[in-house]
This record gives C-alpha cells, structure tokens and sequence, in this order.
C-alpha cells in the first residue's frame, strides 16, 4: 500500500529529473504544505545538525537553506521525516533509489490496513501490554499509581532489589533505568521518590530485571541487547518473519535503542546469524563492538527457532493487530517478551545495509485481506 497515487508518483518522478523541476516543486510544498512545515521545522533543523558529517555549514545561511529545501522535498515526495532524509542518505540517492525506501508514511499506509487502531492505546500503554501478553514475559511488574500501592511496592522490592522503572508510556528508550535499593535509605523512601513522580507524571511501572544470557551480554554486557523481530499474520493465520534485527548497547548505558547511542545489525531470518556490521543511527558502522571488540558480523543468536516460535504465539492473541514490531531478549530460560510495537518504524531493517524494503514488503502487504 502507498501514500501517493500512482500519477503523483509519476509527477514528482519526472520532476525530480533536474534542478529547476526539482526547485519548482520543492516550492510549491513550501507554499502548499505551511502548516506541516512550520509543526516539523524544529526536527528539520536537528536533522541537519544530527546527521551531517560536518556540521560547521550551519553557520551558512545559504547552505542551511539549501540542506532544508531537500528535505523539505523528501518529505511531501517521498514521505519521510527529517532524520529519516539523512539515515537513508538521500543526499546520494537517485530517485530510484529514494523510491525503494519504507518511509514513515508508507509505514502509516499499511498500518491503517494491517492494525486496528483501537488497539493502539493497548500498546502505548507498557502494563496494559503486560496484561495482555504477561505469560510471554517471564518476569514481575508492577504498576505504581498511589500510596496504596506501598505494601505491594514493598514486596516487589523484597523479591527485586534491583528492578527496572518505566514510564507508563514512552519509547525509543526514554524513561527507563535501572534501581537499587542499597542506594536508597529505605523501601519506603524510594516508594516516596516515585509518588513524586507519579504526582508529576502520572503512573509509574516497576519491573524485575531481564538477566540476558551469557552468549547475548558478550556483545555489551551493561544493556539488555534485544531483538526487533516483526511479525505479520497471514490471513490463514500463519506468521510471516521480515527483517529482523539486534539492537546492540554501548559500554556504560542500560538501553540498547539505536537513538540512545546503541548499533543497530540486520538477522538472517533463517539461520539467526547477523548478516551486517553494526550501524549507529549517526551512519558509522563496526564490524567489532566498540567497547567489547566482539565481532558483530557472523554472531550467532543464541536458540534462534525458539525466538521464531515465541513469535508465532505471540502474534495470534489480538487478530487484529497483524503488524507487530516484538522486542524480545533472551534468557538463560530462554525469549522473553520486552515489548510490543503497534507501530513499529523501518528504520533499523534500512540503515543496516541501506537496502530499501519498499518493494517487498509492499507486495506482501498488498496480498493481505483488509481487516
């Protein structure tokens, strides 16, 4: 499913073939498209300052003009957003080459066919997924929303000295971090700290620690490396695997997500081998971790058919969800669930080898019955 017409398509295509087509149609987004403009003109400017090798031309009205028309044009031609422009390296794309890339609208394309959106809150919210789909976790959680939540705290700290705290909602990591009670005074005077919180925020979530295995901590053993594996059901509901891949820490941090500083390395579906070096969202890429020095290429992931079996559970209990981004870590006890994703973004299956997936996962969507 796309976002353009197959006439659009064709337009800006034609367009796209010199400068001046190029100018005049980036011209008439800018005059057309104001309002999306002005609400995404702060990440364009970030993109630009995130993403470039050589961030002094920022200085440069001219050349920040420039650098902002392109993007401007990548995102009503192409449907990307502004950091999307850099980590697809548009910059040195021919238009067939933006053209195979899953944007971000050609993602919320297929969701609106794929998902029903009444589940999306279910997803957004971290322990209303947890009830849904606890067997798969293996570990405790606990939602805090109030003093009498204390005595539960209590006993949750008693079996987890060390646990982890989640935001209610959140993504790409934030929010998240690891406690100890020996930091603290007391129980009480932690369990004192999160109503703060929750007085301020709103409802906090406490979880036991996933202890990875010792085959996945030799990659970055202070994070929790965990695996994007995306699911689809099929309308004979049978599961449909397409690109997964690793998110890989760094020495020192407890998240692993590629926009927190982690790398990123696609998965052979199949065998569970990394195929790819591990790329960071800034464009460098390693063939040994950094930290480490554990070769990422060729790492073998530890029970890979167990980690396809627990997705082909997990996928059928909501059918109408067919699209699901699974985060999934292992265990000395083998996958456990980290998180779902309703909306789960191409980008990491992208930047890994800079393959756009567009044609693929376009024609196997296209087969699905709508919902």
């Amino acid at each position: 499913m796309e976002f353009l017409t197959d006439k659009q398509k064709k337009f800006y295509s034609f367009m796209e073939r010199t400068p001046l087509g190029t100018q005049l149609l980036t011209q008439w987004f800018i005059l057309t498209k104001r309002k999306r403009i002005a609400y995404y003109e702060d990440k364009i400017r970030a993109a630009m300052v995130n993403y470039s090798e050589n961030a002094s031309w920022i200085n440069d009205p001219k050349k920040v003009q420039s650098a902002r028309r392109r993007i401007i044009f990548s995102m009503f031609a192409y449907g990307i957003l502004p950091d999307e422009h850099y980590m697809f390296r548009f910059e040195d794309l021919s238009p067939a080459g933006k053209s195979k890339f899953i944007t971000d609208k050609i993602t919320v394309a297929n969701l609106h066919k794929l998902n029903d959106y009444s589940y999306l809150r279910l997803f957004n919210n971290k322990y209303e997924t947890y009830k849904v789909y606890g067997e798969y976790y293996r570990r405790e959680m606990l939602k805090l929303t109030g003093e009498d939540d204390r005595a539960d705290f209590r006993s949750f700290a008693v079996r987890n000295p060390i646990f982890v705290r989640k935001g209610e909602t959140g993504a790409c990591g934030r929010g998240i971090a690891k406690f100890d009670i020996a930091d603290y005074p007391s129980i009480e005077a932690l369990f004192d700290k999160f109503m703060d919180e929750v007085a301020q925020t709103g409802p906090v979530v406490v979880e036991e620690l996933i202890k990875q295995s010792e085959k996945m901590a030799s990659l970055n053993p202070t994070s929790v490396n965990t695996v994007r594996l995306l699911t689809l059901l099929a309308d004979d509901g049978s599961v449909i695997y397409k690109y997964p891949f690793i998110k890989i820490g760094r020495n020192g941090t407890f998240v692993d997500n590629g926009g927190a500083g982690g790398l990123l390395a696609m998965i052979d579906e199949e065998s569970g081998i990394i195929n790819t070096k591990g790329v960071a969202e800034s464009g460098e890429s390693f063939t040994l971790h950094p930290d480490t020095s554990t070769p990422i290429p060729g790492f073998a992931l530890p029970d890979w058919q167990g980690a396809l079996e627990l997705g082909r559970k997990l996928a059928p209990i909501t059918p109408r969800v067919r699209y699901i981004g699974w985060d999934i870590a292992h265990t000395e006890r083998g996958w456990v669930v980290v998180e779902g994703n309703f909306a789960s973004m191409f980008v990491g299956q992208q930047i890994c080898d800079q393959v756009g997936k567009r044609g693929e996962f376009c024609e196997i969507v296209d087969k699905l019955k709508d919902l």
